[in-house]
């Protein structure tokens, strides 16, 4: 490491190392994978006419370089552009994770007394200073749709830029999994199982949320999932966004709400699920409106499996979906969209997570077409937030699209479960047709 630029400290890897560079063989994808990828947004820039790209978003970083952090994402950016191997600006305390976890094998920082953006301009100044011709601008843009005040004004000021927005571009590049990725979000699949089924042991009547969050969140890491993009959410009858479990909270007669996912390598396959505490342990005791949000969701979903092939609409499946769910009698509402890509979407920070890559959502608005080997989070549920009793109800599902429709990744039975006070499964005397049916849409999970 050696001081190059007034205050900022460059570090190079030796290139004579096998362990350093794209030749290492440690990192979750082969040499030849990542050099396509870096191959593939260069081809892309030079479509748009961008010089050099800043990356930012945790998820780009992790697909194109495997670098991950549970540090602010705003501290860490990628440049890339034409002819120099790309070099990452970041604070001095996650550098040594870029010689840990990535190939990239030139990296810029300085110590936190000066800001960081002072190193990403002086950086950014050397390249457009090697790359300028004539005294024309070269086009920078940034991977992220989120740049602060301070950053954007430190780039402008003094360089000889075009500052564009290209928020979308790697993200479009990775929205048809390659084959190696399928398989991971194949494995978080099976991880998520095992969480939602860790999760469901712990509810019974008086259990608290934050012990099912625990036992759920144990599932999930003893299987093999490394820290998720989002932690396991646990909620009962309450029907608001995004809200997980309460200290202090327990479990009474009503909803208990389940959605978490697997993570290997950063791709996780995600899955909801719901069940009924009910006193009396039977099936009449559980209100009408929940078991008719089960049926509509089961509809939902058998209807538009089919439709999970190349060439589909994405709002096509929305519209099919949300026609069946709106026919509730209770004023149960369809708030958001239906799906969303998934899988690689998801990274660290906890939480951070756009989940959607390039606007690819199944909802109304989008006219865009669907291709083989993408990768949803399918999300047919309804909410009930007025009435004597509310909460959520939600059955999801990893969807594959193949050419044959929807492969649904997890294996967890699609059904509402209904259990007694003290946690058993309340049998219910008639199958439905949907429940009772063979799931020719699920994968089948072989034993390991």
């Amino acid at each position: 490491m050696k001081k190059v630029i007034h205050h900022v400290l460059k570090s190079e890897k030796p290139a004579d190392l096998p362990s350093f560079g794209l030749e290492r063989s440690d990192l979750p994808f082969s040499t030849e994978t990542y050099l396509s990828r870096l191959l593939s947004v260069r081809h892309k820039m030079k479509e748009e006419g961008i010089d050099i790209l800043l990356v930012r978003k945790p998820e780009d970083l992790r697909w194109l370089t495997n670098f991950h952090t549970i540090g602010d994402f705003d501290n860490q950016t990628l440049l890339v552009n034409q002819t120099d191997p790309p070099a990452f600006v970041c604070r001095l305390l996650e550098a040594r994770l870029i010689d840990k976890l990535s190939w990239v094998s030139v990296w810029y920082s300085n110590e936190d007394s000066l800001p960081l953006r002072q190193t990403l301009v002086s950086v950014l100044r050397k390249q457009l200073d090697a790359l300028s011709s004539d005294g024309q601008k070269n086009v920078v843009a940034l991977d992220h749709g989120v740049v602060f005040a301070d950053d954007l004004q430190a780039l402008e000021a003094g360089l000889k830029l075009e500052l564009r927005n290209s928020d979308h571009l790697i993200e479009k590049i990775r929205l048809v999994r390659e084959r190696e990725e399928v398989d991971m979000i194949r494995k978080a699949a099976r991880i998520t199982d095992q969480g939602i089924a860790a999760g469901r042991a712990a509810i019974c009547a008086g259990a608290l949320e934050s012990d099912i969050f625990l036992a759920s969140m144990t599932g999930l890491v003893r299987h093999g999932s490394e820290e998720p993009g989002y932690a396991p959410i646990v909620r009962t009858s309450e029907w608001a966004g995004h809200g997980t479990w309460e200290v202090g909270k327990r479990v009474g007669r009503g909803l208990v709400f389940l959605e978490m996912s697997g993570n290997v390598s950063g791709y996780h396959a995600p899955m909801m699920r719901t069940f009924y505490v009910t006193k009396e342990g039977t099936v009449a005791s559980v209100p009408a409106w929940v078991l008719e949000a089960e049926a509509l969701i089961l509809e939902a979903i058998e209807r538009t499996l089919p439709m999970f092939k190349p060439g589909t609409r994405a709002c096509e499946i929305d519209a099919v979906a949300r026609e069946i769910l709106l026919r509730n009698s209770f004023g149960g509402t369809v708030v958001a969209r239906t799906g969303y890509t998934a899988g690689g979407t998801a990274c660290v920070p906890t939480g951070y997570a756009g989940w959607g890559d390039a606007c690819c959502s199944l909802s109304g608005s989008n006219e865009q077409v669907l291709k083989e080997n993408q990768t949803f989070h399918f999300i047919p549920w309804l909410q009930k937030i007025s009435g004597q009793e509310t909460g959520p109800v939600g059955l999801s599902e990893a969807v594959l699209v193949t050419p044959e429709g929807g492969l649904v990744l997890g294996g967890t039975p699609r059904r509402l479960e209904i259990l007694s006070w003290d946690g058993r499964e309340v049998q219910r005397g008639e199958v439905s047709m949907e429940e009772g049916k063979e799931d020719s849409h699920r994968e089948t999970v072989m034993a390991n």
